[in-house]
């Protein structure tokens, strides 16, 4: 220590992790899990003589903690301590005394933050809105709300009325599984337990009218039916696609006999099938080509209308333009009609002279048929009798019919509308109904539409679907503005561990679960739930048990975790500072990207003179000298004016300046990290190799790639860091774009740069750095690089974080309990990347003490690896040949 001697890595050959290291009376003690447990183990100080201090074999061993020769550490719930003189390890007696204020029973105020789903009753006077993992059932004006009660540690989910109103029916998650239960409507009396042995977790609860059944998807593929009252069930249809939710947007005749609905194909494609309940037969409409979703069947059977994906119009509409990454097309969708009834006439069609005047007739036919027959599709020829909706294209869902209107929702960024279109061929045209929506149902009858708006808390609508939407909605505002539910924390909290254990079991990638004994794991971790005192602690509970499968891209999302809303909020100028005799002096104005405004720190706006060595010698007139000053006069003040007082040179200057919170420091300092890499590299190689840094994998990040590539698509050498990157999705984005390779340029007859077919394209070297916080889908471009060949990876190896996700595992607080579910394999079938990492073709790391100077290694080597390669294999220039005379033709490429 305080010397100029680089740091050594002691015993670089333990061949496990060494975390936590700790110096006592000669030795380095460290925890290790070479054990295959987590345990305290020594060396000397120069690295020999390794050995094992202590010997459990269960729970993690986390914040170890030295103090006068005893080792202190947490395991499981405890505190232990071990002494390093006897080596006799101890269970640490604490006596802590509080009044259990986070566990006291509380009153939600705003349960519609958590809602899961809305369902309106069949008959649409009443909505069954499921929230934390309970539900209540509202109507419209004052009448009662009902509430239920749900057995004891227990979770709902997709609430609704039954077809016949007397129940509601509901999944129920116990400790073990999900079980199918029914409620008396009125909530009076108890709950009865009709399905508990389903082996797949189930996605919804679809009424099929006219019908004591319901049907409903599972995460094994299959579509089942299942009737409440005789226990029977049925799997009636499977997917085979790998969407483990294969089956959406459910759309029946009035009697209930044929279901419409989405099928995901072998391809993943979306189609559109109907199934005879009465024959149990399934019949495909759609032929893959294109998606086709969301079907709305008439009642009479008579029409299936869906949404199809068939409407391709490029944006941009050519390769030319700066950054120009490919076309995009928006507006895909189109509405189409499927004649199922080949007598039936599409509403849409102006009547003409063949068209023979017999509604009337056709009319009394058509009751005589229904009351003789109900509804019978004949499905010869129906796939190709396809008629187009006069609607244009657009980004549409949720298509739904009644006997007068189509209604589908249109959606545009984060914003939706309702909209419809009257079924007639007298200038129909497609209008908003109402906007600002989440989204909207029909009634089983089709008389009703429940319309859910946004707000601060959801508001709920039951409107006459013959009717436009009110003006004021008072009157068709469902009663649930103030419910108010009663949380106990330790139910609660009790209830989320188990379903945290469900969910990994559930979703997990590996269905053997790593050859674990998930039953055990449960009964040793799920016990501690009952000596949690606080949110947070659950989370400890459960990343302690989502551990023991060692999957390292799981992760685990807080929930409802009080705030303290009495302690500060800091804010901040964007620079660093130094004690001066008068203040505070600015040492480090942190750089921007000068030509992005959004980029400029609060000393840095337009207009300001702020320069480093000024001294800040006041806040709103409150003297500063300290940074706990500084601190104290911008605290609750981000984003607010203030009036700094500095001095340069002797004299006083004011400006108004608005601080920024942790977060946009946060952004400042990376920026300005990123922007001295920036300088240097361009410095090192007098502007011909070019420097990027991808901090994540989102949508903002392929905005910061496209940004930044093509600054540096002409420059004989590219770096781009992934280092620290925090996963994402759009690896294969980028990758693309680096696979584009120039193969022929045009030049101007009046001189200036060539340009490239492939336009833009990257000729030079390139490189990209890696390091051990390169995490997720930075691993997979990482990876996909090295698959592909396309630059060397310099640094040290990634993360390791290597199973893909989805969002969908949450707990009724919205914590999230996030299983890992898709795992990624190299074209030979080889399990990639999770638990090992990406490993560099250049190993470079950068020891402490140079990295304390601000040295950094591996961009050095980037660095030198270019301009080698640069002079090695330079980068031809694109100099046309003389062009032949005239009768001489151009030649083939070969």
């Amino acid at each position: 220590m305080g010397s100029d001697v680089e740091a050594t890595r002691l015993a670089a050959d333990h061949g496990a992790g060494m975390r936590h290291p700790m110096y006592w009376n000669g030795r380095v003690y460290f925890v290790s899990d070479k054990s295959s447990s987590d345990n305290i183990w020594s060396m000397s100080e120069t690295g020999d003589d390794v050995r094992q201090e202590t010997s459990s074999e269960r729970w993690l061993m986390r914040q170890p903690y030295m103090h006068d020769g005893v080792i202190y550490y947490h395991r499981g719930a405890d505190i232990y301590s071990y002494d390093l003189t006897s080596g006799e390890t101890a269970l640490v007696s604490l006596a802590l005394i509080g009044d259990g204020d986070y566990q006291r029973e509380r009153w939600l105020d705003d349960p519609l933050s958590y809602m899961s789903s809305a369902q309106i009753s069949p008959e649409g006077d009443s909505v069954t809105v499921t929230a934390r993992g309970h539900f209540v059932t509202a109507h419209l004006n004052d009448r009662r709300r009902i509430e239920y009660t749900l057995p004891e540690g227990t979770r709902a989910r997709d609430a609704v009325v039954s077809g016949d109103g007397e129940w509601i029916y509901a999944w129920v998650g116990n400790e073990d599984r999900q079980e199918f239960w029914r409620f008396p409507v009125d909530g009076s009396g108890e709950g009865e337990r009709r399905l508990s042995n389903h082996d797949a977790f189930a996605w919804d609860i679809v009424l099929v009218p006219d019908s004591p059944w319901v049907v409903f998807p599972d995460k094994a593929g299959r579509l089942m039916m299942f009737h409440p009252s005789t226990g029977m069930i049925m799997e009636i249809d499977k997917t085979e696609s790998s969407n483990d939710n294969g089956f959406d947007n459910f759309s029946f005749t009035s009697d209930g006999r044929y279901m419409a609905y989405e099928i995901y194909d072998a391809r993943d494609i979306a189609q559109i099938a109907v199934y005879d309940i009465e024959s149990q037969t399934r019949t495909v409409l759609t032929d893959g080509r294109f998606p086709s979703y969301s079907p709305a069947i008439a009642e009479d059977g008579s029409w299936l209308y869906f949404l199809s994906s068939r409407n391709y119009d490029p944006n941009p509409g050519s390769p030319w333009g700066d950054r120009n990454m490919g076309p995009a097309f928006n507006d895909r969708d189109l509405v189409y009609a499927l004649q199922l009834d080949p007598e039936a006439d599409f509403p849409f069609q102006r009547p003409d002279e063949l068209m023979l005047d017999t509604e009337d007739e056709d009319e009394d036919k058509d009751e005589d048929e229904a009351e003789d027959e109900g509804v019978v599709i004949n499905f010869d020829g129906a796939s190709s009798r396809l008629w187009q909706v006069p609607v244009s294209a657009g980004n549409y869902g949720d298509l739904s019919v009644t006997g007068k209107y189509l209604y589908l929702i249109e959606r545009s960024g984060r914003s939706a509308a309702i909209k419809r279109i009257e079924l007639t061929y007298d200038e129909p045209e497609l209008e908003t109904y109402t906007s600002g929506v989440m989204g909207y149902s029909l009634s089983g009858d089709r008389s009703t539409i429940l319309v859910a708006k946004r707000g601060d808390q959801p508001s709920f609508f039951l409107v006459d679907a013959a009717q436009g939407f009110p003006t004021d909605t008072g009157s068709a505002e469902v009663n649930l503005s103030d419910w108010k539910l009663r949380i106990n924390p330790d139910d609660e909290w009790g209830q989320m561990a188990n379903d945290a254990w469900r969910l990994h079991r559930d979703f997990a990638f590996d269905p053997n679960l790593r050859g674990l004994d998930w039953e055990t794991v449960g009964e040793q971790f799920l016990p501690y739930a009952e000596r949690i005192g606080h949110r947070t602690e659950l989370n400890d509970l459960i990343s302690q048990m989502s551990a023991e499968l060692g999957i390292l891209h799981s992760q685990i999302r807080q929930g409802d975790v009080p705030e303290d809303e009495e302690s500060g909020a800091p804010a901040f100028l964007g620079a660093s500072f130094a004690r001066h005799a008068d203040g505070l002096e600015i040492v480090d104005l942190y750089e921007p990207e000068r030509d992005l405004l959004d980029t400029l720190g609060p000393l840095q706006q337009p207009g300001m003179d702020f320069r480093e060595g000024d001294v800040i010698t006041a806040i709103n007139g409150s003297a500063v000298r300290t940074e706990a000053d500084l601190s104290r006069a911008l605290d609750h003040r981000a984003g607010e004016q203030v009036l700094v007082t500095y001095e340069r040179n002797g004299s006083e200057m004011q400006d108004i300046v608005e601080p920024v919170s942790r977060g946009g420091q946060s952004m400042l300092y990376y920026r300005d990290w990123v922007q001295t890499n920036r300088d240097r590299v361009a410095e090192a190689s007098n502007g011909e190799i070019g420097y990027l840094h991808l901090r994540a994998m989102g949508s903002g990040d392929v905005a910061s790639f496209a940004r930044d590539f093509y600054e540096h698509f002409d420059k004989d050498g590219l770096i781009i860091d992934v280092r620290g990157n925090r996963g994402g999705n759009i690896d294969s984005w980028i990758i693309g774009t680096l696979l584009r390779q120039a193969w022929a340029f045009w030049q101007s007859p009046h001189g200036g740069p060539a340009y490239t077919n492939m336009q833009q394209a990257f000729r030079g070297h390139l490189v990209v750095l890696i390091d051990e916080n390169t995490y997720s889908d930075g691993e997979s471009f990482s990876a996909g690089v090295k698959a592909l060949e396309l630059a060397p990876l310099i640094g040290t190896r990634t993360a390791g974080a290597g199973i893909w996700l989805s969002d969908r595992n949450r707990l009724v607080d919205g914590g999230q309990a996030r299983v890992a579910e898709y795992a990624q394999y190299g074209l030979d079938g080889r399990w990639l990347v999770e638990g090992y990492g990406i490993g560099p073709d250049i190993e470079v790391d950068t020891p402490p003490l140079a990295a304390y100077r601000g040295e950094d290694h591996q961009l050095d080597e980037a660095l030198r690896y270019l301009e080698q390669q640069i002079a090695a294999d330079p980068i031809p220039e694109l100099s046309p040949l003389p062009i032949p005379p005239v009768g001489t033709h151009g030649r083939d490429v070969d």
